[in-house]
């Protein structure tokens, strides 16, 4: 153990660092985490893609009557929204213990969108810059250069800035899958 962590010792402090500030910066939500949150809620507790009882929370929806009802939806890709369900899942049972001891709703649903975006967003953003950093060193690059590249792309960019703000579905143009 100790020998994998001396010969990794870079990945691990771009890792953390990356990772605790990214937890740092929690902005609560706006319309597109808003959005995001209404479906893993109608997923998780519900168990439907439909977000008609969280729909006020958010303005980025859409409306898709049939049938004579009305059904809501996000406007957003469903991938992130997927990716979040189980964290959301695991984090909801963990903190329902302390809704049932007293703790205000306010602060559970503070909590709970804080720990998924933690637990998502900032955790695979930090994965990811950590693989970058391992892509790039084995190509060849420099030994500072790899780091310098990830302090780049992932801490002064706006890319880092809104991951570490929430659940939000925006990559950089450079590294945006194509689809």
């Amino acid at each position: 153990m100790k020998r994998w962590i001396r010969t990794h010792r870079t990945e691990l402090w771009l890792f953390v660092l990356l990772w605790a500030t990214y937890a740092y910066f929690y902005q609560s939500t706006h319309h597109n985490e808003a959005a995001r949150f209404d479906q893993l809620r109608a997923i998780v507790q519900d168990r439907t893609l439909e977000i008609n009882k969280y729909w006020w929370n958010s303005a980025d929806i859409i409306h898709y009557r049939t049938g004579g009802s009305d059904h809501i939806y996000p406007n957003k890709a469903p991938g992130l929204t997927l990716l979040a369900t189980v964290p959301f899942g695991v984090l909801s049972l963990c903190l329902s213990v302390f809704r049932t001891i007293g703790l205000p709703e306010w602060i559970y649903w503070h909590a709970l969108t804080y720990l998924t975006t933690v637990f998502t967003v900032g955790l695979f953003s930090a994965l990811a810059a950590v693989t970058t950093y391992q892509v790039l060193k084995r190509i060849g690059a420099e030994n500072y250069f790899p780091v310098w590249a990830i302090i780049a792309i992932f801490f002064s960019s706006n890319w880092g800035a809104e991951k570490s703000r929430g659940v939000q579905g925006n990559w950089p143009a450079g590294l945006a899958p194509d689809c």
